[in-house]
């Protein structure tokens, strides 16, 4: 995460300085999956008022990264499962992934995902915060 924040910051602050803005108002967001909770995202520098809450059961939200996280672990998984000379090294399955990664998850589909975000937002916001119907998904 601190990575992540590093290159948010650098990537980010010719835009928030154009805007009067610097990088202490860039909002960080992640889902409200069990294995975040207790995190101490402080240490990395993050602390809890850089967070974006999410809806209970809105994970929705990030659809973009929801969406490239199944494809590359469908792919992944059938890989694993076909793979029959014993056990693939660590080293192969990086290579994997990023074989996925480069070859599987196209910019289009992300595209689609990005420039839909405002109707599942929308639905969203009409549940409450709760789930939405798969089409907005």
């Amino acid at each position: 995460m601190e990575q992540i924040r590093q290159d948010a910051e650098a990537k980010l602050a010719p835009f928030l300085k154009a805007e009067g803005m610097d990088c202490g108002d860039i909002l960080y967001s992640w889902d409200n999956d069990r294995i975040h909770v207790g995190a101490d995202l402080a240490t990395v520098g993050i602390a809890d008022d850089m967070r974006l809450e999410l809806p209970e059961c809105s994970s929705d939200m990030h659809k973009v990264i929801e969406h490239v996280h199944g494809n590359i672990q469908r792919e992944f998984d059938e890989w694993l499962w076909g793979y029959t000379t014993g056990k693939p090294t660590v080293d192969e399955c990086k290579d994997k992934v990023l074989e996925i990664f480069d070859h599987v998850v196209s910019s289009d589909s992300v595209k689609r995902d990005v420039y839909s975000l405002h109707r599942t937002y929308r639905a969203i916001i009409n549940a409450n915060g709760g789930y939405v119907a798969k089409n907005v998904r």
